[in-house]
């Protein structure tokens, strides 16, 4: 099997956080690229700020549980610093511009009201279900597969599981039993895996990997979030190469895209190797059915 030159593959690894950074931003504002010319109004938390040529990122975490990228030109943050500064509390006027980026406009910081009410996993799922319904028997054949997997799942975690996998797979556009092959391979549907390297969960999510796609590994729904989203990352690096896109997006799952990008493909490491082969193995055994 032919490679691609180890070259590119270094090019892709000096620009992998970009990337991964991109990837998020891509995803949040996609939603907004039909919105172009509209002004609206954001109210939450900031969460980031990050400074670029020219301009600054501020990351909004609204009350209505989005997470707003707003681009600020380097004049108007400099008028509005003590404003714009990470940890408070803001409402901010934006407008939407060519390509679904959100341009600040005015920015004043606003009262904070302290909820002690926190949103169970249970409002999570419903509001899951409801914007991405899914088939019952589709479900019901999910939830048989991930009982298969780890028997001793209750029917409770089984049903948020199956729910999870089949709503993130739709909003990521990936193969849910690619994803089950993924989560199989990696903790056999052990809710509470955790690895002598520190992973964590169902997908075995790494605490940074985690903290940049802002998941909690821990919940289930969230891991599974945070599993199907990287995964996803992790494609789209290697998309040019369509005959060998799902192998190195594994491998760079399980080693990393860096590595993958140093050895010019699926590292010379015994576990990643067998990992491939594994999840491969198991997608083809799954797809058959």
């Amino acid at each position: 099997m032919r490679t691609p030159g180890n070259k590119i593959f270094k090019l892709l690894a000096l620009s992998f956080i970009s990337a991964f950074l991109i990837f998020i931003l891509f995803e949040a504002s996609a939603y907004y690229e039909n919105l172009a010319g509209k002004k609206f109004q954001a109210t939450g938390d900031i969460s980031g700020v990050i400074k670029e040529e020219g301009q600054v990122l501020i990351i909004l975490e609204t009350d209505a549980g989005e997470r707003v990228f707003i681009y600020w030109d380097q004049n108007t943050f400099e008028l509005l610093k003590g404003v714009l500064s990470s940890g408070n509390r803001i409402k901010a006027i934006v407008k939407v511009i060519e390509g679904g980026v959100i341009q600040g406009i005015s920015a004043q910081r606003v009262a904070r009201v302290i909820d002690t009410r926190k949103i169970s996993s249970s409002s999570h799922r419903y509001y899951a279900e409801r914007i991405y319904p899914v088939d019952l028997q589709t479900l019901d054949l999910y939830k048989k597969t991930v009982k298969y997997f780890n028997p001793k799942l209750n029917e409770r975690d089984v049903h948020r599981i199956a729910t999870s996998i089949l709503t993130y797979s739709k909003i990521h556009r990936i193969d849910p039993k690619l994803v089950v092959a993924v989560i199989a391979v990696e903790s056999d549907f052990n809710v509470d895996a955790r690895s002598v390297k520190g992973a964590l969960g169902l997908g075995q999510l790494m605490p940074r990997t985690a903290k940049i796609l802002k998941v909690n590994p821990l919940v289930i729904e969230e891991n599974i979030k945070g599993t199907i989203s990287y995964l996803r990352f992790c494609m789209e690096q290697w998309k040019e190469y369509p005959y060998m896109a799902l192998p190195l997006a594994l491998a760079s799952y399980n080693a990393g895209p860096s590595a993958v990008a140093k050895y010019g493909g699926i590292p010379p490491y015994l576990e990643t190797q067998n990992y491939v082969n594994r999840v491969m193995d198991l997608y083809q055994q799954l797809c058959s059915r």
